[in-house]
């Protein structure tokens, strides 16, 4: 299946409309976007929030903060008629906005219906992210974005991203290439970046959390 709505979105709450980026009190216990945005707004205050989609808009109206991140998949995937806005400073986490299926790896007649509903530019893009992901060894709570795309001119554009847990040490990634089959383009760009302060980035956020 192709993705859709791989980004990041911004809910807030109707009084808090008019407030700048920076002034908001931000609700997210997620660690990439809470690194992501710190990045830009380093004196932002959060608080920690959980639960699915219906649970935090619940907390949004009741509880004392601004504004709450979501993907964007998951509000149009549910059809919620909410306001929300497009925030250019994050990047998604590996294959935010994609539908996965599972089946046994024995069963031959499955494995040709999984052939037949798979979007293959989807599943080479969310390959990179992912092994930009398992390179640097982040698992899924590290600040790390990655999000590939094929553009007009059927070359991959690749945004990776590895942050500290305060957003103030970054390193980035930003490549357009021709895909070639057989090329680990994921570890590759990985690998460019644990060569670029990556590993000790890294190694400072696991003796953190």
């Amino acid at each position: 299946m192709e993705r859709d709505f791989p980004q990041d979105v911004l809910v807030r709450k109707p009084d808090a409309e008019t407030l700048d980026l920076r002034d908001l009190k931000i609700a997210t216990s997620s660690l990439r976007r809470r690194a992501f945005w710190l990045k830009e707004f380093p004196d932002t205050e959060f608080s920690d929030i959980r639960g699915n989609v219906q649970t935090r808009l619940r907390k949004l109206e009741e509880q004392d903060f601004d504004a709450t991140l979501f993907s964007l998949a998951a509000i149009e995937r549910m059809g919620l008629d909410i306001r929300y806005e497009a925030i250019p400073i994050m990047i998604s986490a590996p294959a935010q906005g994609v539908v996965a299926i599972t089946g046994r790896s024995d069963d031959p007649e499955m494995k040709e219906v999984f052939k037949e509903i798979n979007h293959l530019p989807t599943q080479i893009c969310i390959n990179i992210e992912r092994n930009f992901l398992n390179t640097l060894e982040g698992g899924c709570t590290a600040p790390i974005g990655a999000f590939a795309e094929i553009n007009d001119k059927n070359e991959i554009r690749f945004r990776g991203r590895l942050c500290s847990l305060d957003g103030q040490n970054c390193i980035e990634t930003d490549e357009i290439f021709a895909y070639k089959e057989g090329v680990n383009y994921g570890k590759k760009f990985a690998e460019e970046v644990i060569r670029n302060g990556g590993r000790e980035i890294m190694q400072q956020i696991k003796t953190q959390l």
